[in-house]
């Protein structure tokens, strides 16, 4: 999945992929855009591909982070999954967790 950063401002939605040579890359490019957004926009969240390390096991997992503007800081969810194997379809495993508080990047210029 490559990453990417859903913006809303106005009750209207825009959204951005960010690819580079790296997922790392790739984070911090969108990371760089979430922190030089215009004024308008009033919430983002970037979402990318990863593993959770939980329980002692590691998997494969989607992750949310998110911030409105004008709150202290931002939140990062997590989803995790099976990926799709040859005669197996993606699916679901679990239930969406709250990873906890995260940095907000409005205003991080």
């Amino acid at each position: 999945m490559v990453p990417f950063l859903l913006v809303e401002a106005g009750g209207e939605r825009s959204l951005e992929r960010f690819m580079a040579d790296t997922l790392e890359d790739s984070l911090e490019k969108a990371r760089e855009a979430a922190s030089s957004l215009p004024p308008e926009p009033n919430a983002y969240a970037l979402a990318h591909d990863g593993y959770l390390h939980m329980e002692g096991r590691k998997f494969d997992a989607v992750f949310v982070e998110g911030a409105e503007r004008g709150k202290e800081s931002g939140f990062i969810l997590t989803q995790r999954y099976s990926p799709k194997l040859l005669i197996k379809g993606f699916r679901v495993v679990g239930n969406p967790a709250f990873l906890g508080k995260t940095k907000s990047y409005f205003g991080q210029e």
